[in-house]
Formats: C-alpha cells, sequence, structure tokens
C-alpha cells in the first residue's frame, strides 16, 4: 500500500491506535505516522534510541483523548499526547528500560528497568508508586494480571510482587540459563522460554515449576497464552502449540528459520517474523 524509508533501522514493535503507527526508532526519535498513507504526523526526540514498543492508553484526565507511554534508552518513562505529539510528563530512572510499558486499571504504569528495579508509577502523574529491587537488570517487558506482575532478569530467575503492596511474592530459578523472553499469563500459570530450550509453565500463586517442553533450540520467543494452549517459536526453526495444562504438544509446524520474535494472533491468524526476514501468516 505504501512504504516510507528511513536512515536509521526499527528495533522496536510498532503500535496502531486511531488510524495512526506509533514506532520508535534507533535515530532516537517516536514517530506518529497515518495508517491509511504513512505520512508522518509528528516526531518526538528523546535522548537515546528507542527499542520498546508504546503503550496506547486512555488520558487519566480526559478520557476523549489518548496519551502514548513510552519508555527509552535514555531511562525515561514518558506519557505523550498522540494527536500532538507533546509531552506530558517524564519520569527518568537511572539505567536503560528495554521493556513496553504496562497499564493497570488505567491508573499505573508499571515496567522494569536496567538498574535492577521494577517501577510502578502514577499514569496521571508519572511519580512514583511503588519500587521494587530485583536481582539483576530487567530487559525484557513485565507481564500483569491486576495487581499481579511478573519479570524475568539477568540472574536467571523469574519473579513475581504484588504491585499494591510493592514485596516479591516468589523468586523461581532451574538451571543457570537466562530468561530473555517476556512472560504471560493466564489465571493460573505463567508461561516463559529460557535460553535452556525449553519452555516453562509455573504456578502463579507460588512459583512453583508444572511442567517444562524442551525444543531444539533457545526459547527467546515470548509466547502467547490462550485459554487452553500456548504458542511460541524456538531457535530451531519451529512454531510450538501445546496444551497449557499438560505441556503436550497440540501441533508443531518447521518453519525452516530460527524464531526470535514473539508470535502474535488476529482475525484468526498468527503471524511471526524470523531472525533471516520472513513473516510467516498461518491460520486453520
Amino acid at each position: 500500500i505504501w512504504q516510507k524509508e528511513f536512515e536509521d533501522s526499527f528495533e522496536a514493535p510498532a503500535a496502531i491506535h486511531d488510524n495512526t503507527i506509533f514506532i520508535g526508532n534507533i535515530d532516537q526519535n517516536l514517530y506518529a505516522l497515518e495508517l491509511k498513507t504513512g505520512k508522518q504526523k509528528w516526531a518526538l526526540t528523546t535522548e537515546d534510541k528507542i527499542t520498546a514498543g508504546v503503550t496506547p492508553t486512555p488520558s487519566p484526565i480526559d478520557p476523549n483523548k489518548t496519551w502514548i507511554i513510552l519508555n527509552g534508552y535514555d531511562g525515561a518513562c514518558r506519557a505523550i499526547d498522540s494527536e500532538t505529539g507533546k509531552e506530558i510528563w517524564q519520569n527518568l530512572t537511572e539505567s536503560p528500560i528495554n521493556g513496553a510499558p504496562a497499564i493497570v486499571d488505567n491508573k499505573f504504569i508499571v515496567f522494569g528497568g536496567c538498574d535492577n528495579h521494577l517501577y510502578t508509577l502514577h499514569l496521571k502523574t508519572g511519580k512514583e508508586f511503588k519500587k521494587i529491587e530485583g536481582e539483576a537488570p530487567i530487559v525484557s517487558t513485565v507481564a500483569t494480571q491486576g495487581n499481579f506482575v511478573t519479570w524475568a532478569d539477568h540472574s536467571n530467575k523469574v519473579m513475581a510482587a504484588d504491585l499494591t503492596s510493592g514485596k516479591k511474592q516468589w523468586s523461581y530459578s532451574d538451571r543457570k540459563f537466562p530468561f530473555m523472553a517476556a512472560p504471560a499469563i493466564d489465571k493460573h500459570q505463567i508461561f516463559i522460554g529460557g535460553r535452556d530450550k525449553k519452555l516453562h509453565a509455573l504456578s502463579r500463586d507460588k512459583g512453583k515449576p508444572l511442567w517444562k517442553f524442551k525444543t531444539g533450540g533457545r526459547v527467546e520467543s515470548s509466547p502467547v497464552a490462550f485459554i487452553d494452549g500456548v504458542i511460541f517459536g524456538s531457535s530451531d526453526g519451529r512454531l510450538y502449540a501445546l496444551d497449557s495444562e499438560t505441556g503436550k504438544p497440540r501441533w508443531r509446524i518447521d518453519l525452516g528459520e530460527s524464531l526470535v520474535a514473539a508470535p502474535t494472533f488476529a482475525s484468526k491468524t498468527i503471524l511471526i517474523g524470523s531472525e533471516t526476514g520472513t513473516l510467516f501468516a498461518l491460520s486453520n
């Protein structure tokens, strides 16, 4: 339909809201582009590259407006007016932020930083609500459901905390392999892939291992949880679908190219990109 060329590359995923594409670039800019034409609406310049996807959310001040929440490699979390690109507030942390921000109850923003901390900010003001000290840099996106949050860090652990109290609930580690993927949650379990070539399922309440599924390569692809199943890619070139209760395979498809990116699902179609530049679309 259209193509727009930039001088620098994109590491951040794009977000679409109200016929606008929002995407951060290595050139330190967040761009807002018209979905139909690719025409630039505005650009916001930050102090470093942008590697995380943004999260659109209704404004807590005016529900008729939308804010874009952006985490940057410059260590700043920003709230931005989606129409004008004007910065509403900024909260500066001490180290780069790689993961996309999670929004909880349209009141709080949750994310992890490379300074070993999990942050919870007030959405309305950007001021800090809670700050939980971890054990190592948090380089991936966190997962939330209600007041529950879980994340992985560079100490080869998966952790969970209560956002209201700001207290850690449990931590899980298996072997000395890092978890680079973002976790997925359902009502009872957490799913996360590791460089030990496995997808791990943990109990949500205590972080106890429920099952593990071994693939032929690293699992850095963040899983997507469905009502009764979970899908994810592996660097062995296969896309897997497992039963979420038992971990037994429902199906697997050999796509022949290393799969590190997270799959996504829309209109009864699974989309996933490979490390060598192929985009696959699958449906039944």
